[in-house]
């Protein structure tokens, strides 16, 4: 087994990049790396900030559908039972869009939900 020095001083210099880079100073990386460096973070972060974003917007806009149909349903119908609030709390943007379209020539809650 080669001792800790022996073993660092056979891996190829590539290998040894953050120790090189802890040696300079503050304000002295080497501008390609660096920009690299600095590009590869800004990348992804805006690949999470988007995916985050996407994924709130999504929630948004499906919790206000949500609202929207139970405001509609109570215009029309009055009283809502329980099976009309769960179906709808649960629902998704694609369901909830199918049901707004047959809340206008339904007859009877179970019209709007079949």
């Amino acid at each position: 087994m080669l001792p800790d020095d022996a073993a660092a001083s056979t891996q190829p210099e590539s290998f040894d990049i953050v120790g090189k880079m802890a040696r300079l100073a503050p304000g002295h990386m080497p501008g390609s790396l660096a920009e690299r460096l600095f590009e590869e973070g800004r990348q992804q972060g805006f690949r999470q900030g988007f995916w985050q974003g996407f994924w709130q917007g999504l929630q948004q806009a499906e919790e206000r559908a949500r609202q929207t149909l139970t405001k509609q349903l109570k215009r029309r119908f009055q009283h809502l039972p329980p099976w009309v609030t769960d179906m709808v709390n649960q629902s998704e943007l694609d369901q909830i869009d199918r049901w707004f379209d047959n809340l206008f020539g339904a007859r009877d809650l179970e019209e709007v939900f079949d």
